[in-house]
């Protein structure tokens, strides 16, 4: 980052490490890391930058609930702050319903059911996992 933006992109990424929680760890290499810390590493990375286009597969999981939600909280916060869009590949309904947005069923490698926004806004999980559920049987 450093190289292809400064001081700048310096501050991002310790700013991200700190959001995080790992900014203690900067100076580890990622082989001494544990495997927690090495996906919020991965979430900071991708953060860091700005871009208008995040894509991120699987970025929770083996993540503790409290850890995880906090994420989860970071990551929304984000997105709507710097206005980016997000492709979020998951198999946690909890994620895709806090993330929000639209929402993608994949069978086969094609779309087979899916949730706009407006259906999302006041869907409660179980009512995404009866969703699913009913997507996934017909």
């Amino acid at each position: 980052l450093q190289a292809a933006h400064g001081r700048n992109a310096t501050e991002r990424a310790i700013a991200m490490l700190a959001e995080t929680g790992i900014d203690a760890l900067a100076r580890r290499r990622p082989h001494q890391l544990s495997g927690g810390q090495r996906q919020r590493l991965a979430l900071a990375r991708a953060l860091a930058p700005g871009h208008r286009l995040l894509l991120l597969d699987e970025p929770f999981n083996n993540l503790d609930p409290a850890l995880k939600a906090r994420l989860l909280a970071l990551l929304r916060e984000r997105l709507r702050r710097d206005a980016t869009a997000l492709l979020h590949v998951t198999h946690q309904l909890d994620e895709a319903l806090a993330l929000g947005g639209r929402v993608l069923l994949l069978r086969a490698g094609r779309i087979g059911a899916e949730l706009q926004p407006a259906d999302l806004a006041d869907m409660t999980l179980e009512t995404l996992e009866r969703w699913y559920l009913d997507a996934v049987t017909a």
